[in-house]
């Protein structure tokens, strides 16, 4: 499993870095409420896609949690 800790709605994993997302695998950002997942990397790198669907269950929450704090 790999570790999207520190994930907010506009930040990028703890893990990640500026030459490698945890996400794509590579030097481009993916992360499920920015960039998103890149067509070419979708279609070439299927565990990017399966990281990107477990980022994206994750920034749910993220994305609700946010939604409330900014109503307040």
């Amino acid at each position: 499993m790999t570790d999207f800790s520190g994930m907010t709605r506009s930040a990028c994993p703890a893990a990640c870095k500026i030459d490698h997302c945890v996400i794509s695998g590579r030097a481009v950002c993916s992360h499920p409420c920015g960039s998103g997942l890149q067509e070419a990397i979708a279609l070439s790198d299927p565990g990017a896609v399966l990281r990107y669907a477990e980022a994206s269950k994750l920034c749910k929450p993220i994305r609700a949690q946010n939604l409330v704090e900014e109503s307040q």
